[in-house]
Protein backbone atom coordinates (compact mmCIF):
# COMPACT_ATOMS: atom_id res chain seq x y z
CA UNK A 1 0.00 0.00 0.00
CA UNK A 2 1.67 3.37 -0.96
CA UNK A 3 1.31 5.41 2.18
CA UNK A 4 2.34 2.98 4.52
CA UNK A 5 5.24 1.83 2.76
CA UNK A 6 6.15 5.51 1.84
CA UNK A 7 6.72 6.78 5.15
CA UNK A 8 5.84 5.85 8.85
CA UNK A 9 3.67 8.97 10.28
CA UNK A 10 0.19 7.73 9.48
CA UNK A 11 -0.75 7.78 13.60
CA UNK A 12 1.35 10.42 15.13
CA UNK A 13 1.58 11.87 18.54
CA UNK A 14 0.47 15.44 19.02
CA UNK A 15 2.48 16.38 22.41
CA UNK A 16 0.41 19.69 24.15
CA UNK A 17 -0.42 21.60 26.99
CA UNK A 18 -4.34 21.81 27.06
CA UNK A 19 -7.59 21.36 29.26
CA UNK A 20 -10.24 18.94 28.59
CA UNK A 21 -13.96 19.60 29.65
CA UNK A 22 -14.62 16.38 31.38
CA UNK A 23 -18.09 15.71 32.88
CA UNK A 24 -17.82 11.76 34.18
CA UNK A 25 -14.51 10.14 35.83
CA UNK A 26 -13.32 9.64 31.81
CA UNK A 27 -12.03 12.65 30.05
CA UNK A 28 -14.02 13.76 26.72
CA UNK A 29 -13.39 16.46 24.68
CA UNK A 30 -15.90 17.22 21.37
CA UNK A 31 -14.18 17.23 18.03
CA UNK A 32 -16.24 18.36 14.85
CA UNK A 33 -16.74 14.58 14.39
CA UNK A 34 -17.93 13.75 17.68
CA UNK A 35 -17.07 13.10 21.24
CA UNK A 36 -14.08 10.95 22.38
CA UNK A 37 -13.64 9.62 25.43
CA UNK A 38 -10.22 9.31 26.77
CA UNK A 39 -8.39 8.54 30.08
CA UNK A 40 -5.99 10.29 33.13
CA UNK A 41 -2.25 9.44 33.90
CA UNK A 42 -0.09 11.58 36.23
CA UNK A 43 3.33 10.69 37.48
CA UNK A 44 4.57 10.73 40.78
CA UNK A 45 7.32 12.80 40.21
CA UNK A 46 4.83 15.28 38.63
CA UNK A 47 2.58 17.53 39.92
CA UNK A 48 0.23 17.87 36.88
CA UNK A 49 -2.61 15.15 35.61
CA UNK A 50 -2.35 14.40 31.92
CA UNK A 51 -4.91 13.40 30.37
CA UNK A 52 -5.21 10.82 27.39
CA UNK A 53 -6.92 10.65 23.85
CA UNK A 54 -5.56 7.52 21.85
CA UNK A 55 -6.17 6.27 18.56
CA UNK A 56 -8.38 9.27 17.63
CA UNK A 57 -9.07 9.26 13.62
CA UNK A 58 -7.67 11.57 11.85
CA UNK A 59 -8.75 9.97 8.23
CA UNK A 60 -11.97 8.07 6.95
CA UNK A 61 -11.18 3.71 7.55
CA UNK A 62 -10.14 1.68 6.18
CA UNK A 63 -8.16 3.86 3.81
CA UNK A 64 -8.54 2.79 0.54
CA UNK A 65 -5.36 1.81 -2.09
CA UNK A 66 -3.69 4.51 -3.95
CA UNK A 67 -6.25 7.11 -2.71
CA UNK A 68 -5.78 10.25 -0.92
CA UNK A 69 -6.97 10.54 2.83
CA UNK A 70 -10.31 11.89 3.53
CA UNK A 71 -12.06 13.64 6.75
CA UNK A 72 -13.60 10.81 8.95
CA UNK A 73 -17.33 10.51 9.09
CA UNK A 74 -18.80 12.06 11.91
CA UNK A 75 -20.15 9.47 14.55
CA UNK A 76 -23.21 9.69 16.92
CA UNK A 77 -22.20 8.24 20.17
CA UNK A 78 -18.84 8.67 22.15
CA UNK A 79 -15.93 7.20 20.63
CA UNK A 80 -13.60 5.05 23.01
CA UNK A 81 -10.49 6.95 22.68
CA UNK A 82 -8.24 4.86 25.49
CA UNK A 83 -6.02 2.51 23.72
CA UNK A 84 -3.39 3.16 21.00
CA UNK A 85 -4.72 1.65 17.35
CA UNK A 86 -2.52 -1.04 15.34
CA UNK A 87 1.06 -0.06 13.17
CA UNK A 88 0.74 0.55 9.95
CA UNK A 89 3.11 -2.14 7.75
CA UNK A 90 6.22 -2.96 9.05
CA UNK A 91 9.48 -3.71 7.04
CA UNK A 92 12.97 -3.84 8.45
CA UNK A 93 15.03 -4.14 5.36
CA UNK A 94 18.72 -3.89 6.56
CA UNK A 95 21.55 -6.21 7.09
CA UNK A 96 21.38 -8.68 10.05
CA UNK A 97 23.13 -7.18 12.61
CA UNK A 98 21.25 -4.04 12.30
CA UNK A 99 17.99 -5.27 11.82
CA UNK A 100 18.48 -7.63 14.95
CA UNK A 101 19.49 -3.81 16.90
CA UNK A 102 16.37 -1.86 15.02
CA UNK A 103 13.98 -4.60 15.98
CA UNK A 104 15.06 -4.41 19.42
CA UNK A 105 14.59 -0.97 19.80
CA UNK A 106 11.59 -0.21 18.12
CA UNK A 107 9.63 -3.30 17.60
CA UNK A 108 9.75 -4.88 21.49
CA UNK A 109 7.39 -6.19 21.86
CA UNK A 110 6.01 -6.47 17.93
CA UNK A 111 3.30 -4.51 17.41
CA UNK A 112 0.22 -5.30 15.72
CA UNK A 113 -0.22 -4.47 12.32
CA UNK A 114 -2.86 -3.15 9.92
CA UNK A 115 -3.45 -0.93 7.14
CA UNK A 116 -6.48 0.24 9.06
CA UNK A 117 -4.15 2.37 10.93
CA UNK A 118 -4.60 6.00 9.95
CA UNK A 119 -5.25 7.58 13.59
CA UNK A 120 -3.42 10.02 16.08
CA UNK A 121 -2.65 10.48 20.32
CA UNK A 122 -3.55 13.68 21.78
CA UNK A 123 -1.81 14.17 24.80
CA UNK A 124 -3.17 17.13 27.58
CA UNK A 125 -2.52 19.01 30.46
CA UNK A 126 -6.07 18.12 32.63
CA UNK A 127 -5.73 21.57 33.88
CA UNK A 128 -7.41 24.43 32.44
CA UNK A 129 -5.46 26.60 29.95
CA UNK A 130 -5.56 30.11 30.14
CA UNK A 131 -6.00 32.91 27.21
CA UNK A 132 -6.48 31.33 23.75
CA UNK A 133 -4.57 28.56 24.74
CA UNK A 134 -1.30 26.44 24.91
CA UNK A 135 1.16 26.17 22.50
CA UNK A 136 1.07 22.65 20.59
CA UNK A 137 3.64 20.43 19.91
CA UNK A 138 2.89 17.73 16.23
CA UNK A 139 5.14 14.95 16.59
CA UNK A 140 6.12 12.74 13.40
CA UNK A 141 7.91 9.65 14.33
CA UNK A 142 11.35 8.32 12.06
CA UNK A 143 11.60 4.43 11.02
CA UNK A 144 13.34 5.34 7.20
CA UNK A 145 10.02 5.53 6.15
CA UNK A 146 9.07 2.01 6.29
CA UNK A 147 8.52 1.73 10.34
CA UNK A 148 7.44 2.58 13.42
CA UNK A 149 4.20 3.98 14.99
CA UNK A 150 2.59 6.44 17.55
CA UNK A 151 2.03 3.55 19.85
CA UNK A 152 5.17 3.35 21.06
CA UNK A 153 6.28 3.66 24.66
CA UNK A 154 9.21 6.37 23.91
CA UNK A 155 6.52 8.76 22.57
CA UNK A 156 3.77 8.15 25.63
CA UNK A 157 4.41 11.91 27.05
CA UNK A 158 0.79 11.16 -5.23
CA UNK A 159 2.99 11.07 -2.09
CA UNK A 160 -0.10 10.48 -0.46
CA UNK A 161 1.34 9.93 2.89
CA UNK A 162 2.73 13.54 2.59
CA UNK A 163 -1.10 14.32 2.08
CA UNK A 164 -2.14 12.49 5.56
CA UNK A 165 0.67 15.04 7.07
CA UNK A 166 -1.18 17.80 5.76
CA UNK A 167 -4.75 15.95 6.92
CA UNK A 168 -3.41 15.99 10.27
CA UNK A 169 -2.59 18.98 10.63
CA UNK A 170 -5.48 20.41 9.50
CA UNK A 171 -7.43 18.17 11.94
CA UNK A 172 -5.21 20.30 14.02
CA UNK A 173 -6.88 23.38 12.97
CA UNK A 174 -9.78 22.68 12.55
CA UNK A 175 -10.20 20.94 16.73
CA UNK A 176 -6.93 21.54 18.89
CA UNK A 177 -8.87 23.98 20.56
CA UNK A 178 -11.04 21.83 22.08
CA UNK A 179 -8.04 20.26 24.17
CA UNK A 180 -7.21 23.72 25.25
CA UNK A 181 -4.32 24.00 22.46
CA UNK A 182 -3.69 27.28 20.23
CA UNK A 183 -3.98 26.26 16.34
CA UNK A 184 -1.78 29.46 15.44
CA UNK A 185 0.87 28.50 18.15
CA UNK A 186 2.19 24.75 16.26
CA UNK A 187 5.48 23.63 16.17
CA UNK A 188 6.06 20.02 14.08
CA UNK A 189 8.92 18.09 15.22
CA UNK A 190 10.18 15.14 13.85
CA UNK A 191 13.24 12.37 14.21
CA UNK A 192 15.19 10.97 11.36
CA UNK A 193 12.37 9.88 8.52
CA UNK A 194 10.23 12.42 10.50
CA UNK A 195 12.68 15.28 10.19
CA UNK A 196 12.58 14.23 6.60
CA UNK A 197 8.79 14.73 6.52
CA UNK A 198 9.33 17.91 8.49
CA UNK A 199 11.37 19.44 6.00
CA UNK A 200 9.00 18.48 3.18
CA UNK A 201 6.19 20.52 4.64
CA UNK A 202 8.74 23.23 5.26
CA UNK A 203 9.42 23.23 2.08
CA UNK A 204 6.37 22.66 0.14
CA UNK A 205 4.13 25.42 1.37
CA UNK A 206 5.35 28.69 -1.20
CA UNK A 207 6.47 32.09 0.15
CA UNK A 208 3.52 33.67 1.40
CA UNK A 209 0.88 30.73 1.91
CA UNK A 210 -1.05 30.61 5.01
CA UNK A 211 0.69 27.86 7.30
CA UNK A 212 -0.64 25.06 9.24
CA UNK A 213 2.29 25.89 12.03
CA UNK A 214 4.59 28.49 13.17
CA UNK A 215 8.22 26.05 13.66
CA UNK A 216 9.81 23.51 13.01
CA UNK A 217 12.58 20.69 14.59
CA UNK A 218 14.16 18.67 12.88
CA UNK A 219 16.20 15.43 14.59
CA UNK A 220 19.10 13.98 13.61
CA UNK A 221 17.74 14.17 9.98
CA UNK A 222 19.77 13.20 7.26
CA UNK A 223 18.42 14.49 4.03
CA UNK A 224 21.59 12.34 2.30
CA UNK A 225 19.96 9.38 3.43
CA UNK A 226 16.79 9.78 2.39
CA UNK A 227 17.90 10.52 -0.79
CA UNK A 228 20.26 7.36 -0.67
CA UNK A 229 17.30 5.36 0.53
CA UNK A 230 15.46 6.51 -2.78
CA UNK A 231 18.34 6.45 -5.48
CA UNK A 232 18.89 2.71 -4.06
CA UNK A 233 15.12 1.86 -4.40
CA UNK A 234 15.79 0.31 -0.73
CA UNK A 235 11.80 1.16 -0.30
CA UNK A 236 8.51 -0.85 -2.24
CA UNK A 237 7.09 2.36 -3.06
CA UNK A 238 9.74 5.39 -3.49
CA UNK A 239 8.72 9.30 -2.86
CA UNK A 240 8.00 10.55 -5.75
CA UNK A 241 8.08 14.79 -6.08
CA UNK A 242 4.97 16.10 -7.23
CA UNK A 243 6.13 19.98 -6.59
CA UNK A 244 3.24 20.13 -4.65
CA UNK A 245 3.94 18.33 -1.42
CA UNK A 246 7.44 17.02 -2.12
CA UNK A 247 9.08 19.86 -3.85
CA UNK A 248 12.39 18.04 -6.49
CA UNK A 249 15.03 19.92 -5.04
CA UNK A 250 14.11 21.11 -1.38
CA UNK A 251 17.73 22.57 -1.10
CA UNK A 252 17.28 24.50 -3.93
CA UNK A 253 13.68 25.77 -2.67
CA UNK A 254 15.51 26.61 0.65
CA UNK A 255 17.88 29.14 -1.16
CA UNK A 256 16.29 30.26 -3.72
CA UNK A 257 14.05 32.00 -0.97
CA UNK A 258 10.64 30.23 -2.14
CA UNK A 259 9.70 28.66 0.77
CA UNK A 260 7.93 29.89 4.15
CA UNK A 261 10.03 31.72 6.31
CA UNK A 262 9.62 30.18 9.98
CA UNK A 263 12.11 29.57 12.37
CA UNK A 264 14.11 25.97 12.18
CA UNK A 265 15.67 24.49 15.15
CA UNK A 266 17.74 21.39 13.91
CA UNK A 267 20.28 18.72 15.27
CA UNK A 268 22.58 15.53 15.60
CA UNK A 269 24.19 13.51 17.69
CA UNK A 270 27.47 12.41 18.55
CA UNK A 271 27.57 9.29 17.40
CA UNK A 272 24.45 8.84 14.97
CA UNK A 273 26.32 5.90 13.18
CA UNK A 274 27.09 3.63 15.73
CA UNK A 275 23.75 1.54 15.39
CA UNK A 276 23.83 1.49 11.64
CA UNK A 277 27.94 -0.10 11.03
CA UNK A 278 27.19 -3.00 13.40
CA UNK A 279 29.56 -5.86 12.27
CA UNK A 280 31.23 -3.81 9.83
CA UNK A 281 35.26 -4.14 10.17
CA UNK A 282 36.89 -3.54 7.47
CA UNK A 283 37.42 0.33 6.48
CA UNK A 284 39.19 0.01 3.21
CA UNK A 285 36.38 -2.30 2.36
CA UNK A 286 33.48 -0.74 3.47
CA UNK A 287 34.84 2.84 1.57
CA UNK A 288 34.94 1.22 -1.59
CA UNK A 289 31.45 -0.23 -1.40
CA UNK A 290 30.67 3.38 -0.35
CA UNK A 291 32.66 5.90 -2.79
CA UNK A 292 34.24 3.73 -5.75
CA UNK A 293 37.03 3.43 -7.47
CA UNK A 294 38.85 6.56 -6.41
CA UNK A 295 42.05 4.91 -4.62
CA UNK A 296 43.22 8.78 -3.71
CA UNK A 297 40.20 9.88 -1.92
CA UNK A 298 39.88 6.76 -0.09
CA UNK A 299 43.54 6.92 1.32
CA UNK A 300 43.12 10.57 2.17
CA UNK A 301 39.34 9.67 4.14
CA UNK A 302 41.37 6.92 6.10
CA UNK A 303 44.31 9.27 6.91
CA UNK A 304 41.86 11.77 8.36
CA UNK A 305 39.95 8.54 10.40
CA UNK A 306 43.58 7.09 11.84
CA UNK A 307 43.07 4.75 14.46
CA UNK A 308 44.00 5.28 17.96
CA UNK A 309 42.96 8.38 17.78
CA UNK A 310 39.88 10.57 19.21
CA UNK A 311 38.27 7.53 20.38
CA UNK A 312 38.92 5.65 17.22
CA UNK A 313 39.79 2.46 18.31
CA UNK A 314 38.42 -0.17 15.95
CA UNK A 315 37.82 -0.57 12.02
CA UNK A 316 34.06 -0.01 13.36
CA UNK A 317 34.63 3.09 14.91
CA UNK A 318 35.82 4.59 12.61
CA UNK A 319 33.15 3.33 10.13
CA UNK A 320 30.78 4.77 12.44
CA UNK A 321 32.34 8.18 12.65
CA UNK A 322 33.13 8.72 9.41
CA UNK A 323 29.31 7.70 8.73
CA UNK A 324 28.17 9.90 11.08
CA UNK A 325 29.84 12.80 9.79
CA UNK A 326 28.88 12.00 6.34
CA UNK A 327 25.02 11.39 6.37
CA UNK A 328 24.31 13.32 9.50
CA UNK A 329 26.15 15.93 10.68
CA UNK A 330 27.45 17.47 7.82
CA UNK A 331 24.00 17.61 6.19
CA UNK A 332 22.77 19.40 9.38
CA UNK A 333 25.36 21.88 9.22
CA UNK A 334 24.42 23.05 5.69
CA UNK A 335 20.82 22.78 6.06
CA UNK A 336 20.77 25.28 9.07
CA UNK A 337 23.65 26.75 6.90
CA UNK A 338 21.61 27.42 4.18
CA UNK A 339 18.70 28.16 5.83
CA UNK A 340 20.38 31.25 7.76
CA UNK A 341 21.53 32.20 4.12
CA UNK A 342 17.97 32.67 3.02
CA UNK A 343 16.85 35.11 5.79
CA UNK A 344 15.40 31.95 7.97
CA UNK A 345 16.01 32.22 11.84
CA UNK A 346 18.04 28.88 11.95
CA UNK A 347 19.65 26.95 15.01
CA UNK A 348 21.35 23.90 15.62
CA UNK A 349 22.29 21.44 18.41
CA UNK A 350 24.67 18.99 19.24
CA UNK A 351 23.79 16.11 21.65
CA UNK A 352 26.49 14.64 23.57
CA UNK A 353 27.21 12.90 26.48
CA UNK A 354 30.36 11.39 27.74
CA UNK A 355 30.97 7.34 27.42
CA UNK A 356 27.08 7.09 26.57
CA UNK A 357 26.88 6.31 22.85
CA UNK A 358 24.35 9.14 22.03
CA UNK A 359 23.80 6.93 18.88
CA UNK A 360 20.76 7.57 16.10
CA UNK A 361 17.14 8.39 18.31
CA UNK A 362 19.21 7.99 21.48
CA UNK A 363 17.89 11.56 21.80
CA UNK A 364 13.88 10.60 22.39
CA UNK A 365 13.95 9.37 25.29
CA UNK A 366 15.40 12.66 27.08
CA UNK A 367 13.26 14.97 24.26
CA UNK A 368 10.14 13.06 25.64
CA UNK A 369 11.62 12.09 29.34
CA UNK A 370 10.57 8.52 29.58
CA UNK A 371 14.49 7.99 31.18
CA UNK A 372 12.73 5.41 33.56
CA UNK A 373 12.20 3.14 30.55
CA UNK A 374 16.85 3.28 30.00
CA UNK A 375 18.35 2.93 33.75
CA UNK A 376 19.13 6.32 33.11
CA UNK A 377 21.42 8.05 35.55
CA UNK A 378 21.16 11.52 37.77
CA UNK A 379 22.96 13.34 35.18
CA UNK A 380 20.98 11.84 32.32
CA UNK A 381 17.86 13.03 34.13
CA UNK A 382 19.32 16.32 34.08
CA UNK A 383 19.83 16.29 30.62
CA UNK A 384 16.66 15.20 29.84
CA UNK A 385 14.89 18.65 31.65
CA UNK A 386 17.69 20.19 30.28
CA UNK A 387 16.56 19.04 26.41
CA UNK A 388 12.66 19.28 27.51
CA UNK A 389 12.95 22.85 28.83
CA UNK A 390 15.08 24.19 25.40
CA UNK A 391 12.24 22.07 22.69
CA UNK A 392 9.41 23.67 25.09
CA UNK A 393 11.31 26.79 24.38
CA UNK A 394 11.48 26.88 20.92
CA UNK A 395 7.65 25.42 20.75
CA UNK A 396 6.12 28.60 23.03
CA UNK A 397 8.31 31.16 20.81
CA UNK A 398 10.07 29.82 17.92
CA UNK A 399 10.88 33.66 16.44
CA UNK A 400 13.18 33.57 20.24
CA UNK A 401 15.03 30.90 19.81
CA UNK A 402 15.62 27.69 21.86
CA UNK A 403 17.94 29.73 24.39
CA UNK A 404 21.34 30.47 22.57
CA UNK A 405 21.97 32.69 19.80
CA UNK A 406 21.05 32.08 16.13
CA UNK A 407 23.03 31.05 13.50
CA UNK A 408 24.61 33.80 11.14
CA UNK A 409 25.19 33.20 7.31
CA UNK A 410 28.64 31.49 7.15
CA UNK A 411 28.58 30.10 10.47
CA UNK A 412 29.05 26.30 9.66
CA UNK A 413 30.54 25.11 12.73
CA UNK A 414 27.86 26.97 14.89
CA UNK A 415 25.63 25.39 17.50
Amino acid sequence: MVSRQLQTIFCLWIAISSSIFANSSSPRATIDAGVIIGTTTSLPSANASVNKFLGVPFAASPPEHFSLPRKPRPWSKPLDAQAWKPACIQQFNYPEATRNVTISVFDNPPSKESEDCLYLNVYALAALASGKGRAVMFWIYGGALEFGNAGQIYYDGSHFAAYEDRLRLDWVQRNIHAFGGDPTKVTIFGESAGAFSVDALLTSFPKGSKLPFRGGILQTASATAVKSIIEHEALSFNPVPDNVTLVSNPALARTSGSIANIPVFSGSNAQEDHVFAVGQTNITTYLETTIGDYPELIQAIEAAYPLGLNGLNTPYDAIAQIQTELLFQCPCALFANASAAAGIASWRYHASFPDAGVYHSSEIPMVFSICSLTNATAQEYALSNFMRGVWARFAKNPTDGPGWNAIGAGDFNAY
